[in-house]
């Protein structure tokens, strides 16, 4: 695992210490470590994973792919109750709001600074969905009266998150460290060195093993139920 150089190194690390709450540690592990899709196979029962595909333009094949878990921060709202949960400290926070979720996401982030990673196509942050319903937060020709009564959201920011670059063949992965306020050097240096190790044993175990599980087709029935009847339906189409 020596082979490994992580970015940044111990010093570089403590000097960013002293401004920003949440470092990434991130290393390069090259073209043949593993694909995306074995990767988020060992990911996707966790909670809050997430695979990302970007596809530019006239592009047939996208050029990135972006794996996430581990959550260390989630904003989950519907109608108007917002619920913050911050896995670091084991503490959820809930409230309600008249205010759109892009809102309460940006507060969240205000809480924490984070270091800033020059270079990278996205080098994390939070990651989630507006539901249709919230469309009315930003069209101020839509019914307010009914702005939070079906909106629904979530976004997610998860501590581990790989790059995969299909055009340059290199996959590289990130490990945020969040540091407490107050933190000294010594509880720096060694938080430092006990990331490091989880990062390395993560990816040594993301290393075996790469034979792909076979996909279950099996279909199941869903019963689906509309919240409009045709009359009603035909009415709005009609206005």
């Amino acid at each position: 695992m020596d082979k490994f150089n992580i970015t940044p190194n111990l010093d570089k690390f403590l000097k960013a210490v002293k401004k920003y709450s949440l470092i990434p540690l991130s290393l390069d592990l090259g073209e043949d470590f593993i694909t995306p899709i074995q990767l988020y196979q060992k990911v996707k029962d966790k909670k809050y994973s997430f695979l990302l595909e970007s596809v530019e333009g006239e592009e047939k094949i996208s050029r990135f792919s972006f794996v996430g878990f581990n959550p260390l921060f989630l904003l989950s709202s519907k109608g108007g109750k917002v619920e913050i949960t911050d896995f670091i400290k084991s503490k959820v926070d809930r409230f309600s709001s008249s205010l759109s979720p892009l809102d309460g996401l940006w507060s969240l982030m205000k809480r924490f600074n984070a270091y800033p990673v020059k270079g990278m196509r996205f080098s994390g942050g939070f990651v989630g969905y507006l539901g249709y319903d919230n469309v009315r937060f930003f069209e101020p020709v839509l019914n307010l009266q009914n702005r939070v009564k079906d909106s629904e959201s979530r976004f997610v920011f998860c501590k581990y998150f790989f790059i995969f670059d299909h055009k340059e063949r290199k996959v590289e992965t990130v490990s945020f460290v969040s540091l407490p306020s107050g933190v000294n050097l010594k509880e720096a240096s060694f938080l430092y060195r006990k990331e490091k190790k989880n990062l390395l044993n993560l990816i040594d175990y993301f290393s075996k093993d790469k034979a792909l599980k076979p996909l279950n087709f099996l279909r199941r029935k869903v019963k689906v139920k509309s919240n409009f009847s045709k009359k009603e339906f035909s009415s709005l189409v009609k206005r």
